[in-house]
């Protein structure tokens, strides 16, 4: 046992200890230092009895207090006197009995006398004035026992140092409780009546390590716990295989664990048949499948089974596989595309321009354009809240057409193009709020302006009209606020001459960051800024930027993209996509080529998600594009069904990751492209599908479906689940 004072609780902080690494270096230094300690201790003790007995006043050992004579006393005194010439007595003389009986009576004659008594192998000590005969017991603390070391050749067995490690409960920002001891009992653990030292390793205030780093310097004595992971073969300790992990402190420092060092092993075993198997019979499983073609889940569907691994049904138990008598519980989950055909417009044939339809929202209000078989092709609106349909204005009277299109929305109010036997193709306006409908403004008194490129900035709308007078286009505003309309330029923004209505199909106006984008007849980029009412061309560096027989701009994502013709007419040929980037005045061209295959082709469907663009038809990969203007990077995706690539795929829609186009020209029929697992189905023989466009979470297309003619259609999916 170690001295009092040394077994009292001691609290330390030592700020430097971060790792566990360094909390067992400390205390392992430690323990070697308390087992030093305790030695030394011991022989202090005994240092310190011996000078008690040759100094001590206590028992006044060489006093005369015996007045009377006995043999050797000369002087009267019960003491001998000291005789020089006598070398066993030296300078003093001593008492001995044999047995404790044999003391003589303790009173103020014997008082402070020493004697040895032979039979208890003791010393004692006469005090009259307290108890009597006293035992002086100069062996030290518990110096008997040593250390259990005595024999010198065993001093592990049983008096090993050791330590329990435990949350401090006397640190203010918490920390660990660290106990001390040796193994008197060699029972391997370390019990509370073994515990010779306490120590609380405290944390720093706020997690900071404390100011005291001075002290991790004992983290060098290479008491590390080091690992070391073995494949475990076949045998006794893994039936299927295994890992063994084998642990111990590195005591050489060397940052491998030897086997000498090894103090703990564990196994980790494979299951039967190189599964992980289960942990127990009552281990949850799962097991997904598809369900019975018979539920028709065209979109998608799952069955999702959960039982025990219980072995029920003729099952293996724990063998980590869900079997069919384990079963307990089932879900499934069928998803179904459904169409719903919304419109009968002209029930004796096609209520819609497959060429040209195209469609907007004003809340839960659908605008386009539709023919009913007598009144010529007007503006129509459908209805989703009570799924009707009507003519909303019969602008060019009794049969003929007034072709509503380029619908532009600016709050209630629907901007288009329509044509009426007066005034010829102009810009009218539709109030959803009053019904009513009218001609905004008669650009071109002489016949036709054939407003394009409607485009919506702040609460002016900006197109391109046509004048007889000089006979060319320009750039025009309509104030929605007043109603005002006028030409901002005299700058020339005729189109190439191209065939087909190719206005009707692409803008050449884009809008970024309140300016407007826009290309001029000779290909030339113009800018333009309603804070200013300026118009210029876009030269960063000093000469105009230039795009030759350019006939479209699109912005996507923080970029603007130009096409341009490889000719002047477009009928059967390619274009080229461009990109210009008003963040840097910077243009370069995509390295693909559009294909152009027929007149059909020329609008070359595409849509834009967020900053990415998709589209149609490269020279040399007739597929699917994407293009990502945050980080302008280009890709195509092949998509094939039955083992052949799609081509000639046009309208594009998106519900969810599921795109869905149509193949093979305008006759269809309807595919579906998941882009979660790059998978492509057919999902519905539609005919003259345009026009694409997403509304809630569904689509709205035309087609020829049911044998009606081209009428509007609506898709979506329909989900439904059984538990069982």
């Amino acid at each position: 046992m170690l001295p009092p004072i040394l077994r009292d609780t001691q609290e330390v902080e030592i700020h430097p200890l971060e790792t566990n690494n360094g909390i067992v270096d400390t205390i392992i230094s430690s323990t070697k230092k308390a087992a030093r300690f305790k030695l030394q201790i011991f022989s202090a003790v005994v240092a310190l009895v011996m000078v008690i007995i040759l100094f001590s006043p206590l028992s006044e050992l060489w006093k005369d207090l015996d007045d009377s004579p006995t043999q050797g006393d000369t002087d009267g005194d019960v003491v001998p006197d000291i005789d020089s010439s006598n070398p066993e007595l030296g300078e003093w003389n001593s008492y001995s009995v044999a047995t404790s009986a044999d003391l003589p009576l303790c009173d103020d004659e014997t008082n402070g006398r020493l004697y040895y008594v032979e039979g208890d192998e003791n010393f004692q000590v006469c005090n009259a004035h307290a108890d009597g005969w006293q035992v002086i017991d100069i062996t030290g603390l518990d110096g008997a026992d040593g250390q259990s070391g005595a024999n010198g050749t065993d001093g592990t067995d049983g008096d090993s140092p050791m330590f329990n490690v435990s949350a401090s409960t006397n640190c203010t920002e918490g920390g660990y409780e660290i106990k001390i001891g040796f193994d008197i009992d060699g029972n391997g653990a370390l019990n509370e009546t073994e515990v010779e030292v306490t120590l609380d390793i405290c944390n720093g205030e706020a997690g900071m390590n404390g100011s005291d780093g001075s002290n991790g310097q004992d983290g060098a004595d290479g008491d590390s716990i080091a690992f070391l992971t073995t494949p475990e073969p076949i045998g006794a300790n893994c039936t299927y295989s295994g890992i063994r992990i084998d642990a111990g402190l590195d005591d050489d420092a060397d940052g491998v664990l030897q086997n000498d060092e090894i103090d703990q092993t564990h196994f980790l075993c494979n299951g039967e048949d190189g599964t992980n198997g289960s942990a127990s019979p009552d281990t949850m499983l799962t097991r997904i499948s598809s369900p019975p073609l018979s539920m028709g889940c065209t979109a998608m569907g799952r069955v999702v089974e959960n039982g025990l691994d219980n072995g029920d049904g003729g099952g293996v138990v724990q063998n980590g596989v869900l079997e069919d008598g384990e079963v307990d519980y089932v879900a499934t989950y069928c998803d179904r595309f459904v169409y719903e055909r919304l419109t009968d417009i002209n029930p004796s044939g096609d209520s819609m321009d497959v060429v040209s339809t195209e469609q907007v929202f004003i809340g839960n209000t659908m605008f386009f354009g539709a023919n009913d078989g007598t009144n010529g092709r007007e503006l129509w609106a459908y209805d989703f809240d009570n799924s009707s349909s009507w003519m909303v204005a019969d602008i060019n009277p009794s049969s003929l057409d007034s072709n509503p299109d380029d619908f532009t929305v600016m709050g209630t109010r629907l901007y288009f193009t329509a044509s009426d036997s007066a005034s010829g193709n102009e810009l009218w306006a539709y109030e959803t709020t009053n019904a009513t409908t009218w001609l905004v403004f008669d650009i071109n008194p002489d016949g036709h302006s054939n407003p394009e490129s409607l485009t919506v900035l702040n609460s002016s709308i900006y197109f391109i009209a046509y004048i007889s007078t000089p006979g060319d286009y320009y750039l025009w505003e309509h104030d929605t606020t007043n109603g005002s309309t006028w030409k901002l330029s005299d700058v020339s923004f005729i189109r190439p001459t191209y065939t087909m209505s190719v206005n009707k199909y692409f803008s050449r106006i884009a809008v970024y960051d309140d300016y407007l984008y826009v290309t001029d007849y000779n290909g030339i980029l113009h800018g333009y800024s309603p804070t200013n009412s300026s118009l210029w061309e876009v030269a960063p560096s000093g000469s105009p930027m230039t795009f030759d027989q350019a006939f479209s701009l699109e912005t996507v994502g923080n970029q603007i993209i130009i096409r341009t013709a490889l000719t002047v007419d477009l009928t059967g040929k390619h274009s080229e996509l461009w990109i210009y980037s008003p963040m840097n005045y910077s243009s370069w061209k995509l390295p693909i080529t559009i294909k152009k295959n027929h007149n059909a082709d020329i609008l070359d469907p595409s849509i834009i998600v967020n900053s990415q663009i998709y589209f149609w038809g490269g020279q040399d990969c007739d597929c699917l594009y994407i293009y990502d203007s945050t980080n302008s990077t280009l890709w195509p995706v092949n998509m094939t069904f039955n083992g052949t690539q799609l081509s000639n795929q046009r309208q594009i829609g998106f519900i969810g990751s599921m795109m869905f186009h149509n193949a093979n020209g305008a006759q269809g029929p309807m595919y579906v492209h998941d882009f979660a697992n790059s998978s492509t189905w057919e999902v519905g023989n539609f005919s003259g599908l345009w026009f694409m466009m997403e509304y809630g979470s569904s689509i709205i297309f035309t087609g020829v479906g049911d044998g009606n003619g081209a009428e509007y259609w609506r898709l979506w999916i329909e989900q439904s689940a059984s538990f069982n």
